[in-house]
């Protein structure tokens, strides 16, 4: 617990305030160093995740369901990512009408909002400073929650929501944060791996985030066991799930 003199001698507090889904407020306050960029790099993490998270909630409150992966085009291929999908609850709605939904993600009208990623896709701690690529994925697949373009509603997670992954930090996919592409579990194992390889990975070396289908965000040690991270993959499996956050 940290005491009046150790707050003040902190350079920066950060006060979250999230609503929770059955009421209330829970208010979260962080204070860091300056100089310590893991702890900065956690908390932003943790921030970025927060308002996805509260975006794709209030996305199913209006819609019924969650968004889907991806839309499809005319030709029946993945064309719009949730990504964009999501302008609309993260204050972005003058982009939102900017981009065409008659033309892929990277047409030639969509192209001129390449560089205006929203900062919530941004990743806290990227020593390359990749300006359009996200490293905030959802995890695709025929068990998961975003099955592909079909939808899936919160009452369907019945393995608990408290026990069910909705988006990830992973690197090494490089993914433009308007491209409708994301984890496919079906081809990529889940697993924690280097930042150059496809899986749960962070240049933070704390850990790599999730947050989970109830709003809550976890960082997990990089020596997470794979099993319980591929049953935290599916909603419906039933599988017993023992992480000690």
């Amino acid at each position: 617990m940290f005491s009046f003199r150790q707050v003040f001698n902190y350079d920066w507090i950060a006060v979250l305030v999230a609503p929770l889904l059955g009421g209330g407020l829970l208010v979260l306050v962080v204070c860091a160093n300056d100089d310590d960029r893991d702890v900065r790099a956690s908390i932003q993490t943790s921030v970025n995740l927060l308002q996805i998270s509260q975006a794709i909630f209030d996305y199913h409150d209006k819609y019924k369901h969650l968004p889907p992966a991806y839309v499809l085009g005319a030709d029946g291929k993945a064309a719009h990512s949730w990504r964009v999908l999501l302008l609309e609850f993260l204050d972005q709605e003058e982009m939102l009408k900017q981009y065409s939904f008659k033309e892929p993600w990277n047409g030639p009208n969509n192209r001129k909002l390449a560089d205006k990623m929203p900062f919530q896709y941004r990743v806290a701690e990227d020593p390359k400073s990749r300006g359009h690529l996200t490293s905030y994925v959802l995890l695709v697949g025929a068990k998961t929650a975003f099955p592909g373009h079909k939808t899936v509603k919160f009452e369907e997670i019945t393995d608990g929501r408290d026990k069910s992954i909705l988006v990830a930090e992973a690197e090494g996919f490089s993914i433009h944060w308007m491209e409708p592409r994301d984890w496919n579990v079906d081809v990529f194992s889940i697993k924690m791996s280097d930042v150059k390889e496809p899986g749960l990975s962070s240049h933070n070396p704390r850990g790599s985030y999730i947050a989970l289908a109830d709003g809550l965000r976890m960082c997990l040690d990089f020596s997470t066991p794979a099993e319980q991270l591929r049953r935290m993959s599916t909603i419906a499996g039933r599988e017993e799930v023992n992480l000690i956050w």
